[in-house]
């Protein structure tokens, strides 16, 4: 009884305009909602004024004797009108973003190869009154599945005219072009409905096996191309290097063989001192026995031995000391020697640690 009478008492409320209008709470199954067509739950013919509630995720459009004075923003709203001749209609559209899924297969790219593709796009409303118009047309509710049946043909108009002009290539390595393609023809076509595209993912493009194929084969062979002329690159570059220490060595020995003259040492005779050590330290000869090593050791000493000393060192007499050049030792000479390696660092003959070695023995010998 008490379940009946308050139904009655808001029933009569809002045949007076006594009752504002709103959307009704529980009623989230669609995303628009219409001011019933039932005379005992719209507003009387014979009330004046009625009051319309707008909520913070609504805008509502208004319908004032078959005209449209436009959309209202989240508030509250009082409205005349002429008793019994004039019509009030209301329709609550809700604002959020919405997601709608969107798929499309056997379309031909460019270069006429089928493909499919799938995503999902976010969109949100953007004009109501063009909204209505165009895709409303006087439908009391219209739920998300039924916006994306309305939206499905639009989505699959669009994808297919824009791989229709790409080639497959762009579709499998230039995906955020493909992208933007498609959102700015797709925000195009949505504009003309009322709608705004926020945003449109495309999850997954499916290319035929063979194309794949064929591009992982294409790739394969460009990186193969690519180490190769690394290898090269790297081959000539050792071979410059190896370059450059063989002369820095050749120089070091030309350096180390005329200070040997000018001390009066022969560096033949060096050499083979050097290699009967070398024979004496290690054990392992290519022949056995402590005599033939001893008689082989003997040999060579016996042949550096006789070979004839160098030639003694003339001094100058103090009459030819002024006509004759520079020696070894002579200050002047070991001067031009400094200069001369000062111009072979300068040029990249030799290197610092050389350099520093060198001239640092120079300047002792200056310094004597």
């Amino acid at each position: 009884m008490g379940v009946r009478a308050e139904a009655g008492a808001l029933a009569y409320a809002t045949r007076r305009g006594r009752r504002p209008l709103q959307w009704p709470v529980g009623q989230d199954d669609s995303i628009i909602h219409r001011l019933p067509r039932d005379p005992r739950e719209r507003a009387s013919i014979f009330a004046e004024t009625q009051a319309i509630i707008v909520n913070p995720d609504e805008v509502a459009l208004v319908i004032e004797d078959g005209r449209a004075s436009g959309d209202l923003q989240p508030g509250s709203y009082m409205f005349e009108k002429t008793r019994v001749t004039g019509s009030l209609d209301v329709i609550w559209m809700k604002t959020g973003q919405r997601q709608l899924k969107w798929g499309l297969g056997n379309v031909c790219t460019r270069d006429g190869i089928e493909v499919s593709a799938n995503g999902v796009a976010h969109l949100r409303l953007g004009d109501p009154l063009i909204f209505n118009r165009e895709l409303l047309q006087g439908a009391a509710r219209l739920s998300e599945v039924d916006l994306q049946r309305l939206l499905m043909p639009r989505f699959q108009a669009v994808l297919r005219s824009v791989i229709a002009t790409c080639p497959t290539a762009e579709l499998h390595a230039q995906r955020e072009l493909f992208d933007a393609r498609v959102s700015q023809a797709l925000g195009d076509t949505l504009g003309d409905i009322g709608l705004l595209l926020l945003d449109l993912e495309v999850v997954e493009i499916n290319l035929p096996q063979e194309f794949k194929t064929a591009m992982a084969r294409g790739a394969l062979s460009r990186l193969g191309g690519e180490a190769e002329i690394y290898e090269a690159q790297t081959r000539a570059r050792v071979a410059q290097l190896d370059a450059q220490a063989d002369h820095a060595g050749g120089f070091v020995r030309a350096e180390l063989m005329a200070h040997m003259h000018a001390r009066g040492i022969d560096p033949a005779q060096v050499s083979v001192l050097d290699s009967l050590r070398s024979m004496a330290e290690v054990p392992q000869l290519p022949f056995s026995g402590g005599a033939a090593r001893a008689a082989l050791v003997g040999q060579l000493a016996q042949t550096v031995l006789s070979q004839p000393p160098p030639p003694p060192t003339i001094e100058p007499s103090p009459s030819t000391s002024e006509a004759l050049p520079p020696g070894p030792e002579d200050p002047r000479a070991i001067e031009a020697q400094i200069d001369k390696l000062v111009e072979r660092l300068a040029n990249g003959e030799i290197s610092e640690a050389l350099f520093e070695r060198l001239s640092q023995r120079l300047e002792r010998k200056l310094a004597r």
